[in-house]
């Protein structure tokens, strides 16, 4: 349903206008109150970690969600954190009001940052108020950081809090509304050929309401027009038959966030609180009958009978007056307002792709109000056909004129952009839906055995699907050449191959001495000291996707033999250890079948990122971190010199030994 806000001076001109049709104007009366809860029974959750919080938590903060996706805000921070494994039931309804505050707002929560500031509001609120469970030292600190920061988060967590200690409940009573159509009736609107019905009345107990069209033409639109009054605009076109009925309804509705705690089937997890809409309705409807006058319908075809779009269309009367004149979108166009005469329907733009339908569509209308063509059969339908243009294209052998198979050609437009490719056949290929405009043919991969042609072709299309050269020549079509490579290296003498050194090839050795292969050279660069790089998984792939080559790079370049003329492309999958992984593929061309082509792909040194070492999903309990007041040398010059001590001990308990024994 539309919404437009029309002034009262449009709705005063809309009377002056009235049609000289019969109107019949029928109204049902229907009203309602609906009543809607979606907080379900059961639910499952689960858990991540939020690695940039916009204000420092004291332990790792969780974001949690039902596993559709739903902010749930936990309400006993001591316990674990929700798996989906866990089952959760819905308990009572949370009736503080303060946490009903804060849960109301979270509503707002459109990412986890947003989600962050709700979640630590409430748990602050919580402790404040005496009604968190277990232990809770982690939010006492956070508590003291957000009094003493000026963020924008930070002043965003104190409001919450602040407004939560003097929430009150609030009680939303049953919406009410009513529709008064008593006056209202159909005026004609010969400016813009639509049906308006005007005025309806509306009282919303609310102050806003909600309009919906039950069962209405295609386009048919509700706008406002001074606040609690409507009309309702239907477009001519779009009516089909003599009669047709309309049926809208008026709707208003309040809605309560309602909280409830969720509690998990394992007492170890955490309590949860989830908030859901519930939502007050009334409805009434009308339903009303609009008669008109006779109408025809056209539709722009193509050569198979499906409506198809695009198409610049024009109605003329007998004396050359523009009638109507519309764009087709794929749909049936109703001509109304018809009076008695001729009238004849042209094609002034065709659609994209298609031929200009140049005939002229005559029909009358008779005084008894019956459509007629020009054979004075009974019709209510114009289908006016289009074909598309069409573009033969012939790829084949300079020398003997036949097709070539295997070539893969392509056209581009005026842009540049690539409109089409395929791959040739033993027959020309015949190319449709091109739109009126200039086109350039260029060959992609040759045919097996034929270097890839450099030449491209320019042509052009007119509206009447003509094809044309650049010199302005109507053409029947487009052919490109192509010229035989010649392989052989060696000379054929009385029934014999000789090499370039004169001596005779052997049949074993044929293949590689006679026939010339194409060599792509493929170096992996440092991109600071030009050198050539290892390790990196590199990939060559066809102008298809199709994989040529993987190989893994080593200190010296890859050649690959033997690719076929065309255009191909390098990229990396896996980049040289200490390198940033090259993302930008290398586009080149084999323009003969014996080219040697060179490509170079360049890395740069990857920079390292140090990386905090991840920390369990538990809340962690706080701890005291002692300053490490010895060094690793301190220890081992210590435990060296405990060794030394000992040695001395023995040594002197020895001599004391043997002096003794001197002694005796």
């Amino acid at each position: 349903m539309e919404l437009i806000k029309k002034g009262e001076d449009n709705v005063k001109s809309y009377f002056q206008k009235i049609s000289k049709i019969l109107i019949l104007f029928i109204s049902l009366f229907a009203g309602w109150t609906v009543y809607a809860e979606t907080s379900p029974a059961s639910l499952r959750m689960t858990h991540y970690t939020q690695s940039n919080t916009p204000i420092s938590f004291p332990a790792n903060f969780h974001v949690k969600k039902t596993v559709d996706g739903k902010y749930a805000y936990c309400v006993y921070y001591s316990k674990s954190m929700p798996v989906s494994s866990i089952n959760y039931t819905k308990g009572s309804l949370i009736t503080d009001s303060g946490m009903n505050y804060i849960l109301n707002e979270s509503m707002k929560a459109q990412n986890d940052n947003s989600y962050f500031v709700y979640q630590t509001a409430l748990w602050s609120y919580m402790v404040e108020k005496g009604l968190m469970p277990g232990a809770y030292y982690d939010i006492t600190v956070f508590r003291s950081r957000v009094n003493s920061s000026n963020t924008a988060a930070a002043s965003r967590i104190k409001t919450l809090v602040n407004n939560a200690k003097n929430a009150s409940s609030n009680t939303v009573s049953e919406p009410t509304i009513k529709i008064d159509t008593s006056t209202a009736k159909f005026v004609h609107s010969d400016a813009d050929d639509m049906y308006i019905l005007s005025p309806i009345s509306v009282i919303s107990s609310t102050g806003k309401y909600k309009v919906s069209l039950n069962e209405a033409p295609k386009g048919t639109v509700v706008r406002v027009v001074n606040g609690n009054q409507l009309e309702i605009v239907v477009p001519s076109k779009n009516i089909t038959g003599l009669s047709t009925k309309l049926s809208f309804s008026v709707s208003n509705s309040v809605t309560q966030y309602t909280s409830y705690y969720y509690h998990p089937s394992n007492d170890k997890y955490q309590i949860m609180a989830l908030t859901y809409p519930e939502t007050k309705t009334s409805s009434v409807s009308k339903t009303v009958t609009l008669i008109r006058n006779k109408s025809i319908d056209v539709d722009k075809v193509d050569e198979n009978g499906k409506s198809i779009s695009g198409a610049k269309l024009q109605v003329l009367d007998n004396k050359g007056n523009v009638v109507d004149t519309w764009t087709t979108d794929g749909k049936k166009h109703t001509i109304s307002k018809l009076k008695q005469g001729t009238y004849s329907v042209v094609e002034l733009v065709a659609p994209s792709g298609y031929v200009l339908n140049a005939g002229k569509f005559i029909f009358t209308v008779n005084d008894d109000g019956m459509i007629v063509d020009s054979n004075n059969q009974p019709i209510n339908l114009i289908k006016i056909k289009n074909t598309k243009t069409a573009v033969k294209i012939s790829k084949q052998d300079i020398v003997s004129k036949q097709e070539l198979l295997g070539a893969t050609l392509a056209i581009k437009n005026a842009d540049g952009q690539e409109v089409v490719s395929w791959m040739s056949s033993d027959r020309p290929h015949i190319i449709k839906g091109l739109s009126v405009g200039t086109y350039t043919l260029y060959e992609k991969v040759a045919p097996n055995g034929y270097d890839l042609s450099n030449k491209t072709i320019e042509f052009q299309i007119d509206q009447y699907g003509k094809l044309y050269d650049m010199d302005g020549n109507v053409i029947s079509g487009i052919v490109m050449f192509n010229q035989q490579t010649n392989k052989r290296v060696c000379q054929f003498v009385d029934g014999k191959y000789y090499g370039k050194d004169g001596s005779v090839v052997l049949e074993k050795d044929f293949k590689d001495q006679c026939e010339k292969k194409s060599q792509t050279i493929i170096n992996k660069i440092d991109s600071s000291t030009g050198k050539n790089l290892a390790g990196a998984t590199l990939v060559v792939r066809d102008y298809s996707g199709s994989v040529i080559d993987t190989w893994v790079s080593t200190s010296s370049a890859h050649t690959i033999e033997g690719l076929r003329p065309g255009i191909y492309t390098l990229s990396e999958k896996v980049a040289p250890n200490g390198y940033a992984l090259n993302t930008e593929s290398v586009t080149f061309t084999v323009k003969k079948i014996d080219s040697i082509t060179n490509v170079v792909m360049y890395n740069t040194k990857e920079v390292k990122k140090v990386v905090p070492t991840s920390m369990s999903n538990t809340p962690l309990k706080q701890e005291v971190v002692v300053d490490n007041t010895a060094s690793f040398k301190t220890i081992a010059s210590s435990i060296f010199g405990i060794i030394l001590t000992f040695i001395g001990i023995v040594i002197m308990a020895v001599c004391s030994k043997s002096k003794k024994r001197n002694d005796i």
